[in-house]
C-alpha cells in the first residue's frame, strides 16, 4: 500500500508540489495562532496602555505650544506702545468718558481675539475705581446679557493669581456657547504694564474667553481613536476646567478621583488604575494645569479582541486560498512551463539568445514560439525607434541652435555699422574681433556640444561687444572649477541668458544710466546628483511667473518671437539631456539667480580617489 502511494505521487509532480506546499503552510499557520494569542495576551494590551500614555503626553505638549505661543502673543501685543496709549485712556477714564474709552479699546479688543483661534471674546474690566464698581470695555460685535458698563461679569476670582486659567461656564455673550475666561490682571508700573499677582493690587482684569468646544475639539483632533477617552483640563486642586455638567463621565464629581488627582499633580505620577479605567495625567507647561486622559480598561480590550479575531480570520482565509491555488497551480503546472519561464526570464534579464528551449508539440510550445517571434520584432521596432529618435533630436537640436544665430547677427552688425558711421573705428575694430570669436565659437563646425571653456569665451565676447556697443562698465566674475571647463555642453546656453540679463535687468540697450555697476557672475558646480549653473546680476529683478511662462512657451502677450531665447535654451536642454529643471529667484538690485539643473552622469569622471568635479 505504501509503496502504491509512493509510486502514486512520484508519478505526478502536481501532487507533490501540493502537498510539499500545503504542509509548511498548515504548521505556519497553527505557530501563527499560537503566537497570535500569546502576542495578544501578553504584549497588546501593555503596548496599548503605554501608547495611550504617550499619546496623552504628545496631545499637552502640542496643547502647551498653542497655550505658550497664545501667551507670547499676548504679551508681545500688550508691550506695544500702541496697546500702552490705550490701556493709559482707559486708566484715566471717567464714567462721562466712558463712551469715547470703549471706541478707542475696540481695536485692543480685536487684536486679542486675533492672538489665536482659540479665543473667541475679550474683555477688559477697569478695577480700583473709588465707587468699588467696576468698568467694563467690550467689543461692539457680541452682545452681552447686561451692556451696563458698571456691569460685573460675576466670577469668583478670589484665588487668581496672575495668569488663572478658570472653568467651563456659560458665556457672558448672548446666543454663545460656553467658555474657559482666562484672567490675567494687569497694573502700570512706570508707564509699563504688567502682569499683577493679585486681583487686589491690578488696574484692569484681562479676560480671555476661550472657545469650550474649541479645546475640547482641539483634544479630539490631536489625539489617537484607540487611545482617546474621556479628555480634560484640571487645575493644581484637581478641578475640572473643560467638563460641563452635561457630560456623561459618571466619576465626574467623585471626590476620591479628584483626591487621587490632585495627589498625582503633587507627586509626578503620570498614570494610575482607578476604577476600571486608566488615567493619565500630563503637565500643560507656563502653566499650572494638567491634562488628564481617562480612557476604560473595556476600550483596550476590545481594540485586542477585534485585532485578534481580525487576524485569525485573515490567517484563515489565507490558508483556504494558499490551499486551493496550489492544488490548481500543481494540476496544470508542467515542466515545459518552468521552461518557459525561463525563457521569459532570459527576456527581462537582457540575455535571451533566441534558442529553443522546450522540445514539445504542446501549447506551450507554441507559445514559446510566439514569444520569440515577438521578442525578435519588438526587438526590430526598438531599432527603429532609437534610430528615428536620434535623427529626430539632431535635427531639432539643429534647428533650435540656429534660432538663435540670425538674432544676434542682425543686432550685432547693426552695432558695428553705426560705430564705423561715427568714425568710431578702434570700438568698430574691437567689435569685428569679438564678433568674430563669437561667430567662430558658435558655429563650431557644426557640433551641437562645446567645451564649457568655449562657452565662456563666447560669453565674454557678446559681453565685450555690448561693452563696446553702450561704452558700459560690466563687472564679471566667473566661478568654474578647472575639472568643468574640459567637459562637453550643449551649446548656446550661457549667451541667451547673460543677454536677458543685460537687456531686462540692467536696460543696457536703452542707453540708461544704471545706479550702480552692473555686476554679473556665472557659476558651476556639480555633484552626484546634478550639475548646477548659475547666472547672477544685480539688476532690477526678475518677474518669475512671467519667465516660467516664457520657459514653457506660454506667452501671456501673445508675442512668441520675442522671448526664444529662455524657451529654445529650456528646449535643448531637455532634448539633449532629458530631465531638466530651470529655476528663478529675484531680490532686486541685490541678487537675481537663474538656475539650471542638468543630470549629473554625462559629466562625471570616475578615478581611483572618488568622483571628481
Amino acid at each position: 500500500m505504501v509503496t502504491q502511494i509512493k509510486k502514486f505521487f512520484s508519478s505526478h509532480l502536481s501532487y507533490k508540489i501540493w502537498i510539499a506546499t500545503v504542509v509548511p503552510v498548515l504548521f505556519i499557520f497553527l505557530l501563527i495562532i499560537i503566537f497570535l494569542s500569546i502576542y495578544v495576551n501578553t504584549f497588546l494590551l501593555k503596548s496599548s496602555i503605554e501608547n495611550a500614555q504617550q499619546d496623552t503626553d504628545s496631545l499637552s505638549s502640542k496643547f502647551s505650544e498653542t497655550y505658550e505661543n497664545l501667551l507670547v502673543r499676548f504679551v508681545l501685543k500688550t508691550s506695544s506702545i500702541d496697546f500702552l496709549d490705550t490701556y493709559q485712556v482707559l486708566a484715566s477714564c471717567t464714567p462721562e468718558q466712558y463712551v469715547y474709552a470703549n471706541i478707542q479699546a475696540q481695536d485692543l479688543l480685536s487684536e486679542y481675539i486675533q492672538m489665536s483661534n482659540l479665543v473667541q471674546f475679550s474683555i477688559i474690566s477697569k478695577t480700583g475705581r473709588t465707587d468699588g464698581q467696576p468698568m467694563v470695555f467690550a467689543p461692539y460685535t457680541f452682545t452681552l446679557h447686561n451692556p451696563n458698563p458698571d456691569y460685573d461679569l460675576g466670577y469668583d476670582l478670589q484665588d487668581v493669581n496672575g495668569l488663572t486659567l478658570l472653568a467651563n461656564t456659560e458665556s457672558p455673550f448672548r446666543n454663545y456657547a460656553n467658555v474657559l475666561p482666562l484672567v490675567i490682571p494687569l497694573r502700570f508700573n512706570s508707564s509699563r504694564l504688567l502682569i499683577s499677582d493679585s486681583i487686589e493690587q491690578s488696574d484692569f482684569i484681562l479676560y480671555l474667553f476661550l472657545d469650550a468646544d474649541v479645546v475640547n475639539e482641539y483634544f479630539e483632533l490631536y489625539c489617537d481613536d484607540d487611545s482617546q477617552g474621556t479628555i480634560f483640563l484640571i487645575d493644581n486642586e484637581g478641578n475640572s476646567l473643560t467638563l460641563d455638567s452635561n457630560n456623561d463621565f459618571k466619576y465626574y464629581n467623585d471626590p476620591d478621583l479628584q483626591q487621587t488627582l490632585v495627589e498625582s499633580t503633587k507627586t509626578g505620577h503620570s498614570g494610575f488604575y482607578y476604577k476600571n479605567n486608566y488615567i493619565y495625567l500630563s503637565k500643560i507647561r507656563s502653566a499650572e494645569l494638567y491634562l488628564v486622559n481617562i480612557v476604560p480598561v473595556d476600550k483596550f480590550s476590545s481594540s485586542a479582541n477585534a485585532l485578534r479575531w481580525v487576524l485569525q480570520i485573515v490567517a484563515v482565509s489565507s490558508v483556504v486560498a494558499v490551499t486551493v491555488i496550489c492544488l490548481l497551480i500543481s494540476l496544470f503546472v508542467t515542466r515545459p512551463l518552468q521552461r518557459l519561464m525561463n525563457v521569459v526570464h532570459s527576456i527581462q534579464k537582457g540575455c535571451y539568445d533566441g534558442k529553443t528551449q522546450i522540445d514539445t508539440q504542446d501549447e506551450v510550445a507554441q507559445l514559446e514560439q510566439s514569444i520569440q517571434s515577438m521578442y525578435r520584432t519588438i526587438q526590430t521596432q526598438i531599432e527603429e525607434i532609437r534610430r528615428e529618435e536620434v535623427e529626430k533630436r539632431n535635427a531639432e537640436m539643429q534647428l533650435l541652435t540656429e534660432q538663435i544665430n540670425p538674432h544676434f547677427l542682425y543686432n550685432t552688425l547693426e552695432f558695428i555699422n553705426m560705430e564705423v558711421f561715427q568714425g568710431h573705428g578702434e570700438t568698430a575694430s574691437k567689435m569685428i574681433t569679438s564678433l568674430a570669436d563669437f561667430t567662430r565659437i558658435t558655429l563650431s563646425c557644426g557640433d551641437n556640444q562645446l567645451y564649457i571653456s568655449q562657452e565662456l569665451e563666447h560669453v565674454m565676447a557678446y559681453i565685450d561687444i555690448m561693452g563696446s556697443r553702450f561704452s558700459s562698465n560690466i563687472h564679471v566674475v566667473i566661478d568654474v572649477p578647472e575639472q568643468l571647463r574640459h567637459k562637453k555642453i550643449t551649446k548656446c546656453i550661457l549667451q541667451p541668458l547673460v543677454e536677458n540679463s543685460l537687456k531686462h535687468g540692467f536696460s543696457i540697450d536703452k542707453n540708461c544710466n544704471y545706479p550702480i555697476l552692473p555686476k554679473l557672475e556665472i557659476s558651476m558646480q556639480l555633484t552626484q546628483e546634478e550639475l548646477l549653473i548659475c547666472i547672477t546680476d544685480n539688476g532690477v529683478g526678475i518677474d518669475i511667473e512671467r519667465a516660467n511662462q516664457i520657459m514653457h512657451n506660454k506667452h501671456p502677450d501673445g508675442k512668441s518671437d520675442r522671448h526664444i531665447g529662455l524657451n529654445n535654451i529650456y528646449s535643448r536642454l531637455c532634448a539633449f539631456y532629458g530631465d531638466v529643471d530651470i529655476t528663478f529667484s529675484s531680490i532686486p538690485f541685490f541678487e537675481n539667480q537663474v538656475c539650471i539643473h542638468l543630470p549629473s552622469e554625462p559629466f562625471w569622471d570616475e578615478f581611483d580617489d572618488g568622483w571628481v568635479c
